[in-house]
């Protein structure tokens, strides 16, 4: 699997929804991603059947958030796996997960690991949470 970062310009205007402009989506999901391309391709190198055959084979996801540099991915349909200390936390506030709706890679490596942790500031926005150590506005790890 190749990880490929797509960055739009600063104050870049773009709108991801299913319908119309009253209702927006944080992801632009993989069929409207792969529209795009093809419609691309075509404008740029014309209508061979061939090379869009080529392309059907090429397999994308959905584009995910990031900010700086903490990539997100939906956070997955099982429980998270949190150290012992964290999910006592959230067992008494379970509507805080409940509510998240994406993770940070590092995150996701520590719920693979069952060392997951929570605290009140690694959930951004009520939407997003990061690992410990994660800088938000840097996106890098420390050493706390």
């Amino acid at each position: 699997m190749k990880l490929i970062k797509l960055k739009p310009k600063n104050n870049a205007k773009y709108h991801f929804g299913e319908s119309g402009l009253d209702e927006s989506s944080v992801i632009f999901h993989s069929d409207s991603l792969f529209s795009a391309i093809i419609n691309n391709y075509v404008k740029l190198y014309g209508d061979s059947k061939e090379d869009i055959e080529k392309l059907k084979s090429v397999k994308i996801s959905s584009l995910f958030p990031a900010y700086g540099n903490i990539l997100f991915i939906p956070k997955p349909f099982t429980k998270l796996n949190f150290n012992t200390d964290a999910q006592k936390r959230v067992d008494e506030k379970p509507k805080q997960i409940k509510k998240v709706e994406f993770i940070s890679l590092n995150a996701l490596e520590n719920h693979n690991k069952e060392i997951l942790e929570l605290e009140d500031d690694l959930i951004i926005h009520k939407k997003f949470l990061i690992s410990p150590f994660q800088n938000f506005v840097t996106g890098k790890l420390s050493k706390k």
